[in-house]
């Protein structure tokens, strides 16, 4: 039994690095969609952990996101913009003051039409390409999105609050 609780410990961690998304340290392409209001705001996981993210607008193109956890007392900073590939939405993101260097990580973001609930599809740490320049991984990008492998097989979803 006390190995158990050693154990348990570790398995958790793993599962929650293990769902980790692809990253990069170049971003899909140069901040070029303007800021869309309705992602503005506060946002609780539908897994209601009550963990939340707090969404503002840095500049027309830039977005800010605090993610508070319950358990802490200080806010994870995360800096954000869209990009838009062949009409699919993806979130190019990365955390502020990062001690591993700046590295970013892809999302498709799926919006809903009342503008209350948003997916996030994370793009599968299961690529092993390297790339270095944006251009390179946008034509990756737009050459694979629609192939089954491309996302990982659990969406993030968000509920807005009022």
């Amino acid at each position: 039994m006390n190995k158990l609780k050693f154990v348990l410990p570790l398995i958790a961690l793993c599962i929650l690095l293990g769902g980790c998304p692809y990253e990069s340290k170049v971003p899909i392409d140069s901040p070029s969609v303007k800021i869309n209001p309705a992602l503005l705001g506060k946002w609780e996981p539908k897994s209601s952990s009550g963990n939340h993210y707090v969404v503002s607008k840095l500049d027309d193109y830039n977005y800010k996101i605090e993610e508070k956890k319950k358990d802490s007392k200080e806010p994870a900073i995360y800096q954000a913009y869209l990009s838009n590939v062949d009409g699919d939405i993806f979130i190019n993101l990365y955390k502020v003051k990062d001690e591993m260097g700046q590295k970013f990580f892809f999302y498709k973001v799926t919006l809903n039409k009342s503008e209350t609930k948003v997916t996030l599809a994370p793009v599968t740490e299961n690529i092993d390409e390297v790339f270095e320049k944006s251009e390179e991984l946008k034509a990756f990008f737009q050459k694979n999105k629609n192939l089954s492998f491309f996302f990982e097989k659990e969406e993030d979803v968000f509920i807005k609050e009022d």
